[in-house]
């Protein structure tokens, strides 16, 4: 009897082990067992403390200084786009690594997995203990665990599941879950998944497409059998979304978010949070594996939701799809995006202003005013456009196009509510036309504006200019930086005329600016708004239903000034990058050098081992050694420029 109880009493034992360790991440407190054993402890830490403190020397010892990725965010004020640059890669962060894995002061990572005590054991809730077996057991099994006791909740879990399969198989296995599930409800509320879980898949999905293109087909028939079975939420929309620019489809994603906006889906913040971090998939946000994103993830939630307030859906997607591109390093492909949207708001405003002078001959007074009153949807928020004009500073211009070029100009030029100043675009211009005269550059298409084109910005300009005199005074300048063209199919003598209009536009411009001359009306808009002096008259008063409203205006010669100045210190900042990128380009030269010099110091040593007569087993083994050393060397010699990618910049 008494050796039936004591077995009884292992048994238990045993399973209460089993259980232990089971759900042995419900509770991260150190239970009490580990606590009343203070020489154990201690030497166990002391054991532990010197293997960390060695491996940490190790690590030091062979780590170099980590340089800064070439995001291109501006340098000048760190504080500026804070969210977004908290979704690239934390330099500090990874820097301090090996040291805070095996600090005790610092908490925030531990290696070692602490057992709950019993107490902690029985207060947890059932739930967590489910996930945690869930989470331990085979994939199948977990399946059949939900499937037996319709543990729908489950499902959250099994997507971070490390047997998990990818995210269209894990949708078809959910599907069959409910289908078989033991509990059985009425068909619009037995398959309909949560929310949060098509999010997840979705979102998984996009991630993998990050990895690999041309997961794209599965993703979509993912999302195709989705939108038949299911009832289909914003978060699941702008998954859909994040999927598509994953996967390099821009028109499709800005499709998808235009279709949003008309039927008045918001962007969702979680996934906007996502799309700015795409190194982070749902299971590590899940399982809370990442916990130093997590002030980076609120950041961008608020973004999100304070773009949502003041800008459509669609300005949102395109932010959030053009910092995930400037994540990645897709330098080429986030032009390609704005260039996209570029596209679409322009194209918004033709449709509008034909719907406007269709309407106005037909519609009565009251219709042909509401029609006018409508406006196209926002495309590109102002601080898309902010974000993108400090990258074009830095890069100089050189991944800007023909088309890019064309498109960005007639936004910034025709549309408000994108915030572009006209210093903006005259440097933006002057930039691209001094891109088109380097040797570099040359046999690169030029970017002509067509006749109608220039007047159509012209136009833009000439209405900009009653609320701006700012664009009074640039008109002139702007006119001949449209109208330059040094392609092929022009003479000789019409380029080097169109270069000498843009100089003599710029010493117009000087000269107004010191206030020893003044630019004419005919001059600036032919027969539009006055600059000048007459342009200080001109532009004094307001007319206001009827009156005459006084404006406190200053002369084109402050005006021209603060022109110059705003131009010049863009091209200060330009300047600033172009250094930056000399010296990355020195260093490259320098390790190309040295490879060299490696190359020959082998060839030197392989041909005085065969004057010495030396064995082939031993030429081989010095030629294996002296390879192993430059390769260690080159390995120290790149670390610092582990990542970065090199650009060409112009002179």
């Amino acid at each position: 009897m008494r050796g039936r109880a004591l077995s009884s009493r292992c048994l238990v034992a045993g399973a209460a082990a089993v259980a232990v360790n089971i759900v042995r991440r419900c509770s991260t407190t150190s239970s009490a067992s580990t606590s009343q054993q203070p020489e154990q402890s201690s030497s166990s830490s002391s054991g532990r403390s010197g293997s960390s403190s060695s491996s940490s020397d190790v690590a030091a010892g062979w780590s170099a200084a980590l340089p800064h990725v070439p995001y291109g965010f501006p340098n000048s004020h760190p504080s500026l786009f804070a969210a977004e640059r908290s979704g690239g890669m934390q330099r500090h962060w990874l820097q301090d690594l090996p040291g805070r894995i095996g600090s005790r002061v610092d908490g925030a990572i531990r290696v070692e997995h602490h057992l709950p005590s019993k107490a902690d054991l029985w207060r947890s809730p059932p739930y967590e203990a489910l996930r945690e077996i869930a989470l331990h057991t085979p994939y199948h099994d977990a399946l059949k665990l939900v499937m037996e006791h319709d543990y729908r909740f489950l499902f959250s879990d099994l997507l971070c599941h490390a047997e998990a399969p990818m995210p269209h198989v894990l949708y078809e296995d959910f599907m069959k879950c409910l289908t078989f599930a033991s509990l059985q409800r009425p068909p619009e509320e037995q398959f309909a998944l949560p929310d949060a879980v098509l999010r997840d898949l979705l979102c998984l999905a996009a991630y993998h497409c990050t990895l690999d293109r041309f997961y794209y087909t599965s993703a979509s028939q993912l999302f195709r059998k989705a939108e038949q079975e299911q009832r289909l939420s914003p978060a699941a929309h702008s998954a859909w979304v994040y999927v598509c620019t994953a996967a390099g489809k821009a028109d499709e994603a800005l499709a998808h978010a235009a279709y949003m906006d008309a039927h008045g889906l918001p962007f969702d913040a979680d996934v906007f949070a996502r799309m700015l971090h795409p190194s982070l998939t749902p299971a590590q946000q899940h399982l809370r594996h990442a916990q130093q994103t997590s002030r980076g993830v609120v950041l961008q939630r608020r973004l999100c939701q304070d773009m949502s307030l003041h800008h459509s859906t669609t300005a949102v997607a395109v932010h959030a799809m053009f910092v995930y591109c400037i994540l990645t390093l897709q330098h080429t492909y986030k032009w390609e995006v704005l260039r996209s949207a570029a596209e679409m708001l322009l194209q918004l405003q033709r449709r509008h202003s034909t719907s406007v002078l269709a309407s106005r001959p037909h519609a009565a007074g009251a219709a042909a005013a509401a029609a006018a009153a409508a406006t196209p949807s926002e495309v590109i928020a102002s601080r898309t456009m902010q974000l993108a004009l400090s990258l074009f500073v830095g890069e100089k211009g050189i991944r800007w196009g023909p088309r890019t070029t064309k498109e960005m100009v007639s936004v910034m030029l025709t549309c408000e509510e994108v915030g572009s100043t006209v210093a903006d675009v005259v440097f933006v211009l002057l930039r691209i036309r001094r891109n088109e005269r380097t040797a570099a550059l040359a046999a690169l298409p030029k970017t002509s504006f067509t006749a109608k084109e220039q007047e159509t910005l012209m136009e833009a300009v000439r209405r900009r200019s009653h609320r701006d005199e700012t664009y009074s005074v640039a008109a002139p300048l702007l006119r001949e930086l449209l109208a330059a063209d040094s392609s092929a199919d022009r003479c000789p003598d019409e380029a080097v005329g169109s270069e000498s209009g843009v100089v003599r536009a710029v010493a117009a411009l000087q000269r107004l600016a010191s206030g020893a001359a003044s630019i004419s009306s005919t001059d600036a808009l032919d027969g539009g708004v006055e600059c000048g002096g007459h342009a200080s008259t001109s532009l004094a008063t307001l007319h206001t239903d009827g009156a005459m409203l006084p404006l406190a205006t200053s002369s084109p010669a402050e005006v021209a000034r603060d022109l110059l100045a705003a131009v010049v210190s863009l091209d200060s900042e330009s300047t600033a990058a172009t250094g930056t990128a000399r010296r990355a380009g020195a260093a490259s030269a320098a390790v190309q050098r040295a490879r060299d010099t490696e190359e020959k110091e082998r060839g030197a040593l392989h041909t005085s081992l065969q004057a010495m007569g030396a064995s082939a087993s031993l030429s081989q083994w010095s030629m294996t050694q002296l390879r192993r050393e430059a390769d260690e060397a080159r390995w120290r010699r790149q670390a610092p420029v582990a990542w970065i990618s090199p650009r060409f910049v112009p002179e």
